[in-house]
């Protein structure tokens, strides 16, 4: 899909032929991507990264013919290599496209909004949502962006929704509601939705109060991370802690036992609701108690995540030391903080995953920074040769 105008029937033709994308027998195994002629190539943002050279151009063109990419996190990977290797993509070979997802990599924002700005695209979940863009999106269009921005950035999102949204024809922000509680896996809210939810209750809009109330009554009561950590600590219990621990300093920190009852808990809602902080100050402990002295047989379903959800960064360095040294598997997010010694422990892990793409998950932007040494410690760099 080659971008050569912004005129409004212009994207309306060549939307016509996006179905060849997916058609195994195109000519063209690249129609699908979006691209931009030379002259706007030109007047693009600078991403603050040289763009590909021209042999790297050709590269990342092959790349593009193999994977046909139905979508922009079909070619994330690729272009997170690139830009651990100092370039970003040309945009007469890619963009983010208006067509697809919101799955590329931050660097290529500004292009996503430019090309959306100047009417080169539609307004898609891309593109952040802003008090200055609100009004140039189509309805589904802007809920999907609400959606995502209400994911990644909720503080802004709550702020737009009751300044900017308030204003709205009730129409407009009925649909934005109704992204509040729609990313949880349980009915009702999670508790950091709990507080607008309240707000909204008091809405002049009958609909919109009557949302807010279905589902702060679905929350049963259990509106704070503490309320969900007090009922998961039934399956907890501290040895070494009581009147005398605090004079122990570190010679004897408290034992964190949990019972094996907790592998049978179905319940997924209580896990999502709370996080290490509230756990461990439900149980009387600190983060680094918890992280130094839990089994890391439970470092795994339910548990996994929860012990990782703590602001404490010491308590998230202790567990990722423990966790790389054992080697179980090593999440990237655990391993942000973590010191170099630890970290390459945790890439050494997962390079020999069963996993293809656990070593590409772990590097992130870093994925182009390994040496070839590296690369072929990785437990399919043999069969991938074959």
């Amino acid at each position: 899909m080659l971008i050569q105008s912004n005129t409004p029937k212009h994207y309306s033709e060549i939307r016509k032929h996006w179905t060849r994308a997916t058609n195994p027998y195109s000519k063209d195994p690249t129609e699908g991507v979006l691209r931009v002629a030379e002259a706007i190539a030109n007047q693009m943002p600078d991403l603050g990264l040289p763009r590909m050279p021209l042999n790297a151009r050709a590269a990342f063109k092959d790349v593009l013919m193999y994977e046909r990419p139905p979508g922009n996190g079909s070619v994330k990977d690729i272009l997170a290599f690139a830009q651990a290797r100092g370039y970003c993509a040309h945009p007469c070979e890619w963009v983010p496209s208006s067509e697809g997802d919101d799955q590329f990599p931050a660097l290529y924002e500004p292009w996503a909004a430019w090309l959306a700005e100047n009417k080169y695209t539609p307004f898609f979940e891309g593109v952040r949502l802003t008090e200055e863009n609100f009004d140039l999106w189509k309805p589904l269009a802007r809920v999907l962006a609400f959606n995502h921005l209400w994911q990644r950035d909720r503080e802004t999102a709550v702020h737009l929704l009751m300044t900017v949204c308030a204003k709205k024809p009730v129409s407009i922000r009925r649909d934005l509601v109704r992204v509040i509680g729609s990313n949880v896996v349980f009915n009702g809210l999670y508790p950091d939705e709990v507080a607008v939810a309240r707000q909204l209750a008091n809405d002049t809009d009958e609909q919109i109060r009557s949302y807010a109330e279905q589902k702060l009554n679905e929350m049963e009561g259990l509106e704070t991370k503490e309320d969900h950590a007090k009922i998961l600590a039934k399956y907890f219990k501290i040895k070494g802690k009581g009147l005398l621990s605090k004079f122990r300093g570190n010679a004897s920190s408290p034992k964190v036992i949990i019972a094996q009852e907790i592998s049978k808990d179905s319940s997924m809602r209580h896990y999502f609701s709370t996080d290490l902080d509230a756990l461990v100050g439900v149980l009387g402990i600190t983060a680094q108690d918890f992280t130094s002295n839990f089994d890391l047989e439970h470092f795994k379903g339910k548990l996994f995540s929860l012990s990782m959800r703590t602001k404490d960064t010491e308590a998230r360095k202790i567990l990722a030391r423990r966790v790389a040294e054992a080697g179980k598997e090593c999440p990237a997010g655990l391993f942000r903080d973590a010191d170099p010694d630890t970290w390459r422990k945790a890439l050494d892990v997962n390079l020999g995953s069963l996993y293809p793409s656990s070593v590409v998950n772990f590097l992130g932007p870093k994925a182009g920074s390994l040496d070839i040494k590296t690369v072929r410690k990785i437990r399919f760099y043999d069969a991938g040769k074959r």
